[in-house]
């Protein structure tokens, strides 16, 4: 189970989380709900190891979050162009990856990753195809949870639609849990099955 307990954070003197605790079980599909400026993203972040809680701890199954290598807990950002190196093709970011080529590849047939893109660089590809490569890259880690931070808010819908059908397929196979922020009641009421008021 990944838990996070009595979570406090700060920026300056203005606090964002209070107390904030939380469980998610393997398998299960939590969606993230506040206003905004409630704190939905500075948990995720926290949640997935990026930042540390000023006070309280967050678990996966009894354990710490690791310091090195992969971690259980990955994260997917609402903007992938600030999660990739501008300078690298794709194909040289994909080879950071912690897996075989094999899976790799069968990762990218998956999510919808085509071999003609990884010859780009970043700039020459949509945000719906950037999107896909953050997936891809992050589902490479073999997460025990996945946590999503308004991954489709900047896509169409049609690109919406796909993004999602395929990660809660990936999501049912391999018996992860999700730890979903978005602010489409739509969206939330399809892929949750529990929601989180912050």
């Amino acid at each position: 189970m990944l838990q996070a307990c009595d979570i406090e954070f700060s920026y300056g003197k203005a606090p964002i989380l209070e107390g904030v605790s939380i469980a998610v079980a393997p398998g299960e599909r939590v969606a993230l709900s506040a206003p905004s400026g409630r704190g939905k993203t500075t948990l995720c972040k926290i949640l997935s190891g990026y930042d540390e809680p000023q006070k309280g701890t967050v678990t996966v199954g009894g354990a710490p979050l690791p310091r090195k290598g992969a971690s259980p807990v990955q994260m997917i950002w609402q903007h992938p162009e600030r999660m990739l190196d501008p300078l690298m093709t794709m194909e040289k970011s994909l080879a950071e990856c912690p897996c075989d080529g094999a899976t790799l590849a069968a990762l990218r047939e998956e999510i919808g990753v085509r071999d003609e893109w990884l010859t780009r660089r970043p700039r020459e590809l949509s945000g719906g195809e950037l999107q896909r490569f953050c997936i891809v890259r992050a589902l490479a880690c073999s997460p025990r949870y996945l946590i999503c931070d308004e991954i489709s808010t900047m896509l169409d819908a049609l690109t919406q639609a796909d993004l999602w059908k395929r990660l809660l397929r990936w999501a049912d196979e391999t018996g992860a849990g999700l730890v979903a922020v978005t602010h489409s009641p739509m969206l939330r009421d399809r892929i949750a099955t529990r929601v989180v008021e912050l």
